[in-house]
């Protein structure tokens, strides 16, 4: 049996150079190999740390615009409590005239 040291890689045979020119393409190959797929797993890592930016800043941003709309109800519903007071208060005014008039 014949050792590559240098590779750690085990031969039963002597290889002869275009066997050894084969198995360094080969070698290229899964190193190339292993490097995209670091790249993928560092890409999809980035991906999801960025999703959780995003997530967060949208979660904020939905925090602000809910205390927004909340304090636009309550606008609305004192102006609406306003008019309606104001109307009775009108409708007993005119409820005065009319039993002055009488």
């Amino acid at each position: 049996m014949f050792e590559n040291l240098e590779n750690n890689v085990y031969y039963d045979f002597v290889p002869n150079k275009k066997e050894l020119e084969k198995l360094e393409e080969r070698k290229k190959i899964q190193e190339s190999e292993v490097k995209l797929i670091d790249d993928l797993f560092n890409q999809n890592n980035n991906n999801d740390n960025n999703n959780i930016d995003n997530i967060a800043t949208n979660n904020k941003v939905y925090d602000l615009v809910s205390k927004e709309q909340e304090h636009k109800n309550k606008q609305v519903v004192q102006r609406r409590k306003t008019i309606i007071e104001n109307t009775n208060y009108n409708n007993k005014n005119i409820n005065r005239e009319n039993e002055k008039d009488k």
